[in-house]
């Protein structure tokens, strides 16, 4: 909750100076959409869609295609936020809105193409429509085979290392869908493993934890035992949020164990926080809205 409502203090006031000032951004334009994504990345662990929209919106409002064209070095160090209002829209399940956008220009909008494929083909997949699923991933591939590294920065990471995360995330959720439950969890579990290779950066350099989309898929197909170690795995890196202790809770109830009570409160708590309601660690999994 502090950290969402001091960086919302910090990019208003960055962009009421820009306002004014507009001339004095150079390197400190880093820093603006810094405070946009972190507090983006700090309202999607809390489950907090407003706040994330908000961000994002905001993010979209200060890289607008006239900002990213205006030089040639702007797409390589910040056409890569773009991306991130795609990633609000599938942490939330807002399949719908996923489906209403469209590509970009592809000269620069590499990021946002490339993750709106990895949106679109989720979105098919949560509503049981696999060969638009298909598609969309078959598109997802093309795009992330052209990627190189020295593409799109995003601070400490690049647009191939998100890509290669997002690309297991997308197999694994499409090969569950197909009934491969084997090959799909172990899709999911790579995912785990790029995430957790990824350099250190603030915010994290993807903004959702693969191992609630791991844990969620292990739970809806009755793993419980695999599904609680995913989630307090999660829950060690990202302490109190209400996406792995949904998903705790879940297990806990069907497995009778003891923990279950404190869970639930800690829920409770980090649920206080949240604009939404949490009935599963990920929007993928149909208990999503039946917390």
């Amino acid at each position: 909750q502090r950290a969402m409502a001091c960086n919302v203090a910090a990019y208003e006031a960055d962009l009421a100076l820009h306002a004014h000032h507009p001339q004095r951004f150079t390197i400190y334009t880093g820093y603006v959409v810094h405070n946009m994504e972190f507090c983006a990345w700090a309202a999607m662990y809390a489950g907090h869609r407003q706040t994330a929209l908000r961000a994002t919106d905001a993010i979209e409002g200060f890289f607008t295609e006239e900002v990213l064209r205006s030089s040639p070095s702007m797409p390589m160090f910040f056409e890569s936020y773009t991306a991130p209002k795609l990633m609000v829209l599938v942490r939330f399940g807002m399949w719908k809105e996923v489906l209403e956008i469209h590509p970009r220009d592809p000269e620069i909008y590499q990021s946002f193409n490339l993750f709106l494929r990895y949106a679109r083909a989720i979105a098919y997949g949560v509503r049981g429509q696999l060969d638009e699923a298909k598609a969309e991933h078959e598109f997802f591939i093309t795009l992330l085979a052209l990627v190189k590294p020295e593409d799109r920065k995003h601070h400490n990471v690049n647009l191939r290392l998100m890509g290669d995360i997002a690309a297991a995330v997308v197999e694994g959720e499409l090969l569950y869908r197909r009934g491969e439950y084997e090959p799909a969890f172990a899709s999911l579990r790579l995912a785990v493993s790029r995430f957790d290779a990824l350099p250190y950066d603030e915010p994290h350099g993807y903004l959702i934890s693969p191992r609630q989309t791991l844990g969620a898929l292990l739970t809806e197909n009755g793993r419980f035992v695999p599904a609680i170690e995913v989630y307090l795995e999660d829950l060690k890196l990202f302490p109190k949020n209400p996406w792995a202790l949904s998903g705790l809770a879940r297990c806990f109830s069907a497995t009778s164990d003891e923990r279950l009570e404190r869970t639930r409160c800690d829920l409770s708590a980090a649920l206080q926080i949240a604009d939404v309601p949490i009935g599963a660690s990920c929007a993928c999994a149909a208990a999503y809205n039946s917390p």
